[in-house]
């Protein structure tokens, strides 16, 4: 019984072992799947933290953008911010602040309607209590819920020079299809005009083939007639 007793003893703790590594393993799988996503911003002097400035990749045009969700937690359950862009000209950002008064909440903004640049997810007021604001996730979308891909600077320049090399790929891109749009329609034109003037040839040579003999044709014709006459009037006047 001892060793039944011990036995079973060693079991359970080898099953607990075993139970501890497996939840340390989906401990570490999950903080290195969250923190791939999360983005931490420290409480400054002002009460406020730095802004989190968001750039489109992969060629991805912000006249698309839409939605902006920015998932966040703080530690004070109080939170002051806003979603700020560029569009027609104009710094959008005062009119969209909104509050987050809860431990984890959102910062969002949807139907925007397309952007020019210069995304920003902005901490205006971090409760007391907390020193920093973390973004748990970012989602950005178009008008048909697409996710659209993005990358996060640190500072405003690096955004900037990000959407100035952005906004000039989409630039030479709409010009290289523009280019050949105008190559393809010239194309389709010069054929169109080949395919009518061969079309006019062939009915000019049908017309020909069809006319009665004129010009030398009918020269000889009368020439032939009137030979014919004078033989029948030799004739005649033989017979007399």
């Amino acid at each position: 019984m001892k060793k039944v007793k011990g036995g079973f003893i060693i079991m359970k703790f080898k099953n607990f072992f075993a139970g501890v590594a497996a939840c340390a393993m989906a401990a570490s799988a999950m903080v290195m799947t969250v923190s791939a996503q999360e983005y931490t911003y420290e409480r400054n002097k002002d009460g406020g933290a730095p802004f989190m400035y968001v750039g489109l990749t992969n060629g991805s045009d912000y006249a698309k953008v839409d939605s902006v969700t920015a998932e966040v937690s703080v530690a004070s359950k109080y939170l002051e911010g806003a979603i700020g862009y560029n569009k027609n000209g104009n710094w959008i950002g005062s009119l969209t602040k909104q509050t987050v008064s809860a431990e984890t909440g959102e910062i969002k903004l949807s139907g925007i309607g397309g952007i020019e640049r210069n995304l920003q997810v902005q901490f205006w007021w971090i409760g007391e209590g907390a020193d920093k604001v973390t973004v748990t996730n970012l989602s950005i979308k178009d008008a048909s819920g697409n996710e659209l891909p993005y990358a996060v600077y640190k500072t405003e320049k690096e955004l900037q020079d990000a959407d100035d090399a952005a906004f000039a790929a989409v630039q030479t891109t709409a010009a290289e299809t523009t280019a050949a749009e105008t190559t393809a329609a010239a194309a389709t034109t010069t054929t169109a005009a080949a395919t009518t003037t061969k079309a006019a040839a062939t009915t000019t040579t049908a017309k020909n083939s069809t006319n009665p003999p004129t010009g030398d044709a009918g020269i000889a014709l009368a020439v032939a007639t009137a030979m014919a006459a004078a033989g029948v009037a030799v004739t005649f006047k033989k017979r007399k």
